[in-house]
């Protein structure tokens, strides 16, 4: 039939509007283009692609987990999503991403399921460890390589900014500030090619500019070279190097700023999970990605207020629901 009964809308712009949400439009946008209420657009998406029921008896053998900012009227804000890091593929998304909800929703999953299991990627969430621990026996936690270079970056970016608030020389206070992205990149990284900057009235490169402002500060020029040398472990994929570092930065002391000394002991608390990290190659770089994809939805709709709608177009828009035949 073109149209069903007690339907006023085609059943050929039923499949097209189908088809637009697969798209990152917002359903308001679908239903201005078409001339249709919005609960139209929402009922043309419940009824063309079916409730997602995720496999309980099948998981692969590497995952990765991560939470997002989820609909307001959830309890803990949070949800949860964890994917098949070979296929590429959001494997479910769990509506509370604390551990007794997650614990009961693993627990329905198959004991050969869960055996299966060989590798979950994630951060340094302490429940998500839990979980790991609990749920799934014969599997490896992987710490995510962007949040160990993002602690050590951020205790890095704490340390220049505590010693800039304690310097009495303005210019030299002004170049600290205005110069801090050049002191958060790989030290091998940087321009050599000079240029005139106006701040220092001559010629020079990016990397005389951090060479400038090390020369000025001791302890800024210690804790850089702790920052330059995990991010040189990592690069490398040296473990030895990594753990090597940590120890001697922990012992020695000397003017390692409590920021650093902080991030240090945190590592050195996970140093397990961060060789898994280097044994394995694992990241999280997949679901960072899905992470900004469902924020971008999120943003394009204004919100959702309900949880199970925000699912199924998450899960519509990354191809793991199909339109139902």
């Amino acid at each position: 039939n073109i149209v069903e009964d007690n339907s006023n809308i085609s059943n050929n712009l039923k499949y097209t509007i189908a088809h637009e949400l697969q798209e990152n439009i917002s359903l308001t946008s679908i239903a201005k283009r078409y001339n249709i209420s919005i609960s139209s657009v929402q009922r043309i998406m419940d009824n063309c692609y079916s409730d997602f029921k995720v496999n309980k008896e099948h998981l692969p053998e590497s995952m990765c987990i991560d939470e997002f900012k989820s609909v307001k009227n959830i309890d803990g804000a949070m949800s949860f999503v964890f994917a098949d890091y070979q296929a590429k593929n959001i494997i479910d998304i769990v509506e509370d991403r604390r551990l007794n909800s997650l614990t009961e929703y693993f627990s329905r999953f198959s004991l050969e399921a869960r055996n299966n299991v060989k590798y979950i990627c994630m951060d340094m969430y302490s429940p998500y460890i839990s979980l790991v621990k609990s749920i799934f026996p014969k599997a490896e936690i992987v710490l995510d390589k962007f949040h160990i270079v993002n602690l050590v970056n951020r205790a890095f970016n704490q340390t220049r900014i505590s010693i800039m608030n304690s310097l009495k020389d303005e210019s030299l206070k002004r170049k600290l500030k205005l110069f801090w992205k050049l002191l958060q990149k790989y030290y091998p990284d940087l321009c050599q090619e000079p240029y005139y900057c106006p701040s220092f009235k001559y010629k020079l490169s990016t990397k005389d500019k951090v060479d400038y402002l090390l020369e000025k500060s001791s302890e800024l020029d210690v804790n850089f070279n702790i920052y330059q040398d995990i991010l040189q472990a990592i690069k490398h994929n040296n473990f030895k190097r990594f753990e090597n570092i940590v120890k001697k930065n922990l012992s020695k002391k000397e003017k390692v700023s409590k920021q650093m000394l902080t991030a240090l002991k945190t590592l050195k608390k996970y140093m397990k999970y961060i060789e898994n990290m280097f044994e394995s190659n694992i990241t999280n770089g997949l679901i960072e990605g899905l992470n900004n994809k469902i924020k971008s939805i999120k943003r394009t709709a204004f919100g959702y207020s309900n949880f199970s709608n925000f699912k199924k177009r998450i899960l519509i828009e990354a191809g793991i629901i199909s339109i139902s035949a």
